[in-house]
């Protein structure tokens, strides 16, 4: 059959076109991934690097896919996009890349503690999801007694080896016990060194985006993102990253920014703070709006997150830091007064977990008076940390350091409060299944090496420990420096460790029980190279040692000098 030539040419153009259009297709440059689920929705996120129709299907399998959601969502465009997009309202994102839109589906209706698998699409076409990995689940009903995992992780942010090996740990648990994490929150620094756009995608989205598609992540944020986002005005890589409730939507005080909010999950309620660029002060925004949360709450649970720890002695010092003190000074009286029960920050780069303590406000901290319980806390050891059933002012909080999930780790001195320091990378699980949470510091073999309960029933009358168990080890004299001819070292010891064994050693490996005996002044004739100390108190069977002192002695001339100015980091630009 002859076909005129037209026709001819208008069918080959058709065909270019359909090539075109298919060569032109867009691609998903992030996610999909969830934020903000409630008992009756949740937020799925992802980014084109073309204009889409975005649309998001979902149901009760893979292969049922019978629900629609195509019009409530917000969209996000790079600073390079002019214009507007097919009539939508939008918002910038701070500095993504080319052509990238960001869509921020929000899919409400739903029933509560129910599974639901989901696929993006760009019209009619597939474009993400669709399969197995790819469903959330909503909250439980508000107030309901439901089992929580919580998957803890700070500092984790290098796209590194290390940070695989911390996630590739708690997995491997997971995947054993058969129970994935309920959600999962982020103590900041999630993206080193400077919080960056590209940063954020190979740190963060790239190493964990096997959990994000189905389970939300909340998120605190960091001294590295600060480099680059700002939570004054909630603007930046991280404010752009991710979607928190600013206006109450997951129970909880409107507070009108993402730099800090709060949300329930059943009994339990949680509480991000701003730990680095917004005022800390107790009468400032911040601290009245955390106030007037607290009034609010009627959970069973408290749970605080941030950054900047009120206790450390790892890779920085809570004692000398001014974030650190002022979260300790002006924070936690707050926190403390609604009966907090736990409180996750990260920063130093370290694990280091509390006795059950309260008022420890001073500067510098000091065990004696806030001590409750010097236990270690374990249901099969010395007993749980008991509080009473329900939120009650100054019955006891544990402290947890976990900004061991990626960077080098370790430890400065002692803390006197904590009753666990580890220094290895790992994470947190936490499980709270009625009236009892249990805490396991999980490393990157996927062994639990500190694990701890709190067991909240009934009427407990708290007591302060008279002269508490500490981790401080012996006071080593001359603590550290330039040696000049004979060096005599003296060791004593005070408190709790008044009158214990000290056991030390000399060439800076780590003292045991069968090291040698402290019994007087240690004479050392005149030293050619850098001498390492370390001794540590033993107290009794069963009785945990402390921690090991450390000091480090030089010949004349030979002292390490330290920066007094170290190095900003770059200031930058877009």
């Amino acid at each position: 059959m002859h076909i005129p030539t037209p026709l001819l040419n208008c069918s080959r153009i058709l065909g270019l076109f359909a090539v075109l259009a298919a060569a032109a297709q867009a691609t998903v440059t992030r996610g999909p991934y969830l934020q903000m689920a409630t008992d009756e929705s949740v937020v799925i996120v992802w980014r084109s690097d073309e204009a889409t129709e975005p649309v998001v299907r979902y149901g009760a399998s893979p292969d049922a896919l019978d629900q629609v959601e195509r019009s409530d969502y917000e969209l996000k465009l790079a600073p390079t996009i002019e214009g507007h997009f097919r009539g939508k309202l939008y918002s910038r994102l701070h500095s993504a890349p080319g052509s990238t839109r960001q869509y921020e589906m929000r899919v409400s209706g739903l029933k509560p503690d129910t599974r639901y698998f989901y696929a993006i699409y760009d019209g009619e076409e597939q474009i993400g999801g669709g399969d197995a990995d790819h469903f959330f689940y909503t909250h439980p009903k508000p107030g309901s007694d439901h089992p929580i995992r919580i998957w803890a992780v700070g500092d984790s942010g290098k796209g590194d080896d290390t940070q695989k090996g911390v996630y590739n740990g708690a997995l491997k648990v997971f995947a054993g016990e058969g129970k994935p994490a309920s959600m999962y929150l982020h103590v900041g620094d999630m993206a080193y060194g400077h919080g960056l756009e590209e940063e954020f995608q190979k740190a963060f989205f790239d190493i964990y985006q096997a959990t994000l598609r189905n389970t939300v992540c909340w998120p605190s944020m960091g001294n590295h993102e600060g480099h680059t986002s700002d939570g004054r005005i909630s603007s930046g890589p991280y404010y752009d990253a991710y979607v928190t409730p600013s206006k109450g939507e997951v129970g909880g005080v409107i507070s009108g920014t993402e730099a800090f909010y709060s949300f329930n999950y059943g009994r339990a309620h949680f509480i991000c703070l701003n730990s680095y660029d917004v005022d800390r002060d107790p009468d400032a925004a911040m601290a009245r709006w955390l106030k007037a949360d607290l009034e609010a709450t009627d959970a069973d649970w408290l749970i605080g997150f941030f950054h900047h720890p009120p206790y450390t002695k790892g890779s920085h010092d809570s004692d000398t830091e001014i974030e650190l003190i002022e979260m300790r000074e002006n924070i936690m009286p707050i926190l403390e007064d609604y009966g907090v029960d736990m409180v996750l920050t990260g920063h130093s780069h370290i694990y280091e977990r509390s006795m059950l303590i309260d008022k420890a406000y001073a500067t510098p901290t000091v065990a004696e008076g806030v001590v409750l319980d010097d236990g270690d806390g374990h249901i099969h050891g010395d007993g749980a940390y008991r509080k009473s059933a329900g939120l009650h002012a100054h019955e006891g909080v544990a402290q947890l350091v976990l900004g061991h999930g990626g960077p080098g780790v370790g430890r400065d001195g002692a803390m006197p409060v904590m009753r666990k320091v580890r220094v290895e990378h790992g994470s947190m699980i936490i499980d709270i299944d009625g009236d009892t949470l249990t805490s396991r510091m999980i490393n990157s073999a996927g062994e639990t090496t500190d694990t701890f309960n709190i067991v909240k029933r009934g009427k407990v009358k708290q007591k302060i420990v008279k002269n508490p168990w500490t981790p401080v080890g012996p006071v080593i004299e001359p603590a550290n420096g330039e040696v000049s001819g004979d060096l005599i070292i003296r060791m004593t010891t005070s408190g709790y460790w008044e009158g214990a064994e000290i056991r030390y050693s000399l060439d800076g490996t780590e003292p045991n029980k069968e090291s040698r005996l402290y019994k007087g002044p240690i004479k050392i004739a005149s030293i050619k190279a850098r001498l390492i100390v370390r001794a540590r108190s033993y107290k009794g069977d069963g009785i945990d040692p402390s921690l090991d002192t450390r000091a480090r002695y030089f010949p004349e001339g030979q002292l390490p000098v330290k920066k007094k100015n170290p190095r900003p980091p770059p200031q930058i630009k877009f």
